[in-house]
C-alpha cells in the first residue's frame, strides 16, 4: 500500500505543472490582446477626431468663427 506522501507528490507536481502552463497562457493572451487594444485606441481617436470635425464645421458655416480649430482639427486628423 502506498504511504500518504507517495500519492500527494505526484498529484502537487501535476497541480504546480497546470499552474505554470495557465499563468504561460495567460500571458500570451494579454500580449495578445494589447495589440488589438492599439487598434481600438486608435480607431476610437479618430471616431472623436471625426465628431469634433462635424461639429466644428457646422460651426463655421453658421458663425463663421471656428476656421482656426476646424484647420488644427483637420491637421491633427491626419
Amino acid at each position: 500500500m502506498f504511504k500518504l506522501t507517495n500519492r500527494y507528490i505526484p498529484a502537487l507536481i501535476v497541480i504546480a505543472i497546470f499552474i505554470i502552463l495557465s499563468n504561460y497562457l495567460s500571458q500570451k493572451n494579454i500580449a495578445s490582446n494589447k495589440q488589438y487594444a492599439t487598434l481600438v485606441n486608435i480607431s476610437g481617436k479618430q471616431r472623436m477626431l471625426s465628431q469634433r470635425i462635424v461639429v466644428l464645421a457646422y460651426d463655421y458655416v453658421e458663425h463663421r468663427a471656428t476656421k482656426e480649430q476646424l484647420k488644427a482639427t483637420m491637421l491633427h486628423m491626419q
